[in-house]
This record gives C-alpha cells, structure tokens and sequence, in this order.
C-alpha cells in the first residue's frame, strides 16, 4: 500500500506540471518571455542547472523611437511560467534617459545570479555623459544583494569609458569580471583600449585586478575568461597593433593564465593566433572557445579577408596556451572571394577527440545558402574534405537563406542545432531544430519546427541544456530605425530530448531492465544497478519532486548486460528524490530517499 501511494503522488506532481505548465505545442504561438506590450530589445539569456530555471536580461525602450532604454531580469522556470511578473526586475535604476549596453549575466553554485551592464547616463548638455560598468548579483527569488544599482565597477566620466563586461564565476563561487575601457587619448586613427580584469568576493569586495599588458601604439578588446585546474583561469583576448606610417593594424589573439591570487603565470600574454597586416575595419570577427577534455581549449575565429570572402580558422592550444597546430587549419580550402560565412559554432567532441564546426554559407556566384559542416581531427586533419559536409542542401537565395546558428551539447558527442530559415518570397521566417550525430546526421530523422512568426530582421539564440531541455529565444521584429531596439515582443520555445516542443514531461521510451538502487534511503552514495542490451553512454540526473534537477552524471561507453554505478549524493539536502537513467534510447525512473 505504501508504494501505491508513492506511485500516486508522483503521478499527482507530473499532471499538476502538465496542466500549469507554459510552454506551448504550437509554433505559431510560442511563449511570452518580456512583458506584454511591443518595446522590447534583444537582451542575453542563460540556464541555471542548479534551479532548472532560465534567467533573460533583456532592454526595454523608455521614448518611442529614441535609444534610451532600462534593463530588465525575468526568470523563466522549467515550465515556461515568468517568475517575477509581466516586466520583470528593474536592473539599472537610473532615470529615462540611460543607455545600457553590454550586458552579461551567469548563475552561480547557490542558485544566485550575476548581473553585469554597462550604463551611459545622459545629462543636458552633449560632453555630460558617464559610462561606467556596475556588477550586481541577484538571488534566486530576484532579491539585490549589492544594492539597487549594485557595485560600480569602473570609473566612469566623460574622459574614460568601459564596456562590454564579461563574467565568469570560479570554483570557489566567486565572480570574475572583464571588460574594455577606452583611454581619453586619441591618436590619428582612433582612442586605444584596455582589457581589465577584476575578481570580487561574494560580498562584492574587490580581491585582484589584472590589465593586460600593451603598448602605446596597441590596444585589446574582447576577453572571456575559463576556468581551469586548481582555481586557475585562462584569459583571452584580442591585440592589435598600429603601423602610423600607413594607419595598418595587425591583430592576434593573445591568451594570459591567471592564478586564484590574481598573479599572471605567464612572463607575458602568449599570441596563439595572428594574421597580416590590414587596414580598415576589423578583420576578426566572431570568436569561439570550447575546451577539451585535457582542460585546453580549441579556439575558432571567422576573419574578413577583404570584400564578400570570410574564412574560418581553428586553432588547438594546450593547458598552458601553447598551439598544437603548426599554423591555424582553415574548415576549407577555397580561393572565393564571393563567399559569405556566418553563425558558425564549434563542438569538441570527446570520445573521438574531434571538433564539429558548422556554419551558414552563401554562394554569391551561385546565389545559394545551405549550412556546412566540418570535423577537425586533434592533429589538425580536416577530416570531411577540403569543400566540407552538406548537412542542409543548396537553396536559392532567391527563395531562403539561413542564419543565426546555434550549436549546443547534448549527451557526450551529440549536438543540437538551432537556425533560422527566411522564406523570401512571403518575409516569413522559421526556426528549426535538429539533433546531430558526430557524423552530421540526424538522430531525430527529422528537423523540428520551433516557430513560424514572421517579422523582420529576427535573431534567435539557444541555451545550454538545462533540465532535459533546450530554450531557444528570440524577438519577433526588429525596429530598422534603431537596430538595438524592437518593436515587437520576446519569445521563447523549449525543445526535449527526443525532439518534442511543449508542457510536461513525458516518458517516451522504454525502461531499462532490471533497475535496482541501493542503499535507499542512502547517505553519501547511491548504486545502481541494471542491465543493458547493447553498449551505450549513460546519462543519469537527480531530480528534486518540484521539477528541479539536482544533480547530473555522464558516463561513457558501460558495457553490454549487467552493470554497476555510482553516484556521489555528499551535500544533498534530505527529502524524496528522483533518479533517472538515459542511454540515448531507453530510459528509466526509481525514487531515491535521501538521508544524511
């Protein structure tokens, strides 16, 4: 009797989940993600595996047609449902006329959230302007930790400018912060810029700072940062140099190991990429960093090689910075120059040590787009041929075209990949996603369809996994007046495992043999054992009876017929939870009791 009623109650939560549940099977209607009405901007959205929640921080227009706008959080739940109302939390306090920019928000190990923005305050008078960046961190149920503006991180005044924060959170739960400041110096072809870092305890007070070095005819820009082993990050950022005597720039991509103290443990910053000179503007533009599993990292840059001709290039660094490739390897060998690659990403794949690289192309000679894939073997092989893989044909630009790809993990060595299609013809525009395997093929068999709202000039991005779903989120129309605003609202679609859009969360395939788990209730660790038919990749996560996931494993190539695992469950509060196992075909579900 006893587990019959467990068996009740589980089934009581799944059906209250389906009935309340936000998302929506429709492509045509999709989810409200901001507000109500039509004066919303793109913003940035991540996933927070320890709440199972998404958290958007997105503009807001505060004057019709005029670039002024406020900064808004919303947290999105595993359900869809908007938790801090219609608009939102209130981010940057400031009055009407603020312009914030450079946005960066990241989640932390106690379900917290960082929130970092640069703001530009408009006083009368056009020299009375201040930029300066401001940190804040939120917690999960949307309280400001810092203060209403939060902890202001640079200076701000009218002789010097910061933007374009970056955050990362540490091993040790703390906050790194990066981001450019613009010196009040000019020179003959423009002001020069800096790249600084700062660590921040969880209270806000500062612990380190670190600037990257330059000369003064140099400046850097654009820096993420990654943590790697024993508390260490690995920095990297964009340096150019100027030639005065022909106003020419050369760029590379220099790289600059930080330890938890804040001290460099490299003499100076290693140049890990580098390209001739040029003139004009930047040449680099989107730059993409996956690690491996030896905590190096793959780094692919997209270059401008002058008129309609951009090329991809990937290059292996080690743990230490140190390149692996003799020279950066090119995804294809071509002499176009009426070429146009967009949207690329990157997706190192462990069990092969391979990296998937896919992208949108158009062909101007031919006027077709398609989308092209491209393995790079860990010696710097391309592995799919110089004119790389076809993973959605040629079609006409005279009819569609592709853009905004997004390629994200799923599993150990499969990928999704979101993207968009426009329909020429009728301005309607699609967004679809499709589950690759490391071969580029499709393991749903079909592309799924996530929404069919038309609009104009409409940008879709996707999440990391979170819960066994994918968010992808996107505006539905664009003001073409100001680029950075919209005019229309924001939306959101989630995707499951198998491919499926909507409410609940349904099992769909079936279970695996002879499921046990011991000791239950547990303390310290769970085993579990169980049968497989063939060998597979186990995926197992931990799921609280709310919906959240706890905690999640990967386990790869467990052998065929009986088998024997462990799960680490130290921490874990006390309470009834839910184990489930996923082999990428079959799955199963058993309840776990812990007790410390």
């Amino acid at each position: 009797m006893k587990k019959r009623t467990l068996f009740l109650i589980g089934s009581l939560i799944i059906m209250v989940n389906v009935a309340m549940a936000q998302w929506v099977s429709d492509p045509s209607a999709n989810t409200l993600l901001a507000g109500v009405d039509s004066a919303y901007a793109y913003g940035e959205m991540v996933g927070n595996s320890n709440d199972s929640a998404s958290y958007l921080l997105y503009y807001k227009s505060t004057l019709p047609k005029a670039p002024f706008f406020n900064l808004y959080l919303q947290k999105i739940d595993y359900h869809g449902y908007r938790k801090f109302g219609n608009d939102g939390i209130l981010i940057d306090p400031g009055p009407n006329r603020t312009w914030v920019s450079g946005v960066a928000v990241v989640p932390n190990q106690d379900s917290c959230v960082y929130v970092a923005y640069s703001k530009v305050q408009f006083y009368p008078g056009p020299e009375d302007t201040v930029n300066a960046i401001f940190l804040n961190k939120l917690t999960k149920n949307g309280v400001k930790m810092w203060g209403d503006e939060g902890v202001q991180i640079s200076k701000g005044s009218t002789a010097c400018s910061s933007f374009s924060p970056y955050l990362l959170v540490t091993e040790d739960n703390q906050v790194c912060i990066g981001y450019i400041t613009i010196d009040s110096v000019g020179t003959p072809i423009g002001n020069f810029q800096n790249v600084i870092l700062k660590k921040l305890s969880a209270t806000g007070t500062l612990i380190w700072e670190y600037t990257f070095p330059r000369e003064f005819a140099e400046f850097n820009w654009g820096v993420s940062m990654y943590s790697t082993a024993n508390g260490n990050i690995m920095a990297i950022c964009r340096h150019d140099s100027t030639d005065f005597s022909d106003t020419s720039f050369l760029q590379s991509l220099w790289a600059q190991k930080i330890d938890a103290n804040g001290l460099p443990l490299f003499a100076h910053p290693k140049n890990i990429l580098s390209y001739p000179k040029y003139t004009g503007d930047y040449p680099m533009t989107m730059v993409h960093v996956e690690r491996n599993s030896e905590d190096g990292f793959y780094v692919g840059v997209a270059y401008d090689q002058g008129a309609v001709s951009i090329q991809t290039f990937i290059q292996h660094i080690d743990a230490d910075a140190n390149t692996l490739f003799p020279e950066p390897v090119p995804v294809v060998i071509d002499a176009a120059t009426d070429l146009e690659r967009a949207d690329f990403g990157i997706r190192y794949l462990p069990e092969t040590q391979e990296l998937l690289v896919v992208w949108a192309e158009k062909n101007f000679s031919t006027h077709t787009a398609s989308i092209l894939g491209q393995k790079i073997s860990s010696t710097g092989t391309r592995i799919w041929g110089d004119s790389a893989k076809e993973l959605y044909p040629k079609v006409s630009m005279l009819d569609s075209t592709y853009a905004f790809l997004t390629l994200r993990k799923s599993g150990i060595n499969e990928s999704i990949l979101f993207f968009m299609k426009r329909i020429t013809s009728s301005a309607a525009i699609f967004s679809y996603a499709n589950k690759l395997d490391p071969d580029g093929n499709s393991v749903w068999g079909k592309t799924t369809l996530l929404s069919n709202k038309s609009g104009n000039n409409v940008a879709l991005l996707a999440l990391e996994e979170v819960g066994n779903q994918w968010v992808a989120y996107y505006t539905d129309q664009m003001d073409t007046t100001y680029s950075h605003l919209c005019k229309g609202q924001l939306f959101g679609q989630n995707i499951f495992n198998n491919g499926s859009i909507g409410v609940g969360v349904k099992e769909i395939v079936p279970v695996l043999s002879s499921l046990t788990v011991y000791p239950n209730p547990a303390s310290g660790n769970i085993s579990v054992d169980f049968e497989l038919e063939t060998s597979s990749n186990i995926q197992a996560a931990l799921w609280s009876q709310d919906g959240r996931m706890i905690r999640n494993w990967e386990f790869s190539n467990v052998s065929v017929g009986k088998s024997h695992l462990s799960f680490d469950v130290k921490g874990i509060p006390d309470g009834l939870y839910i184990l489930r196992l996923f082999n990428g075909t079959k799955s199963s579900t058993i309840k776990v009791m812990i007790q410390e």
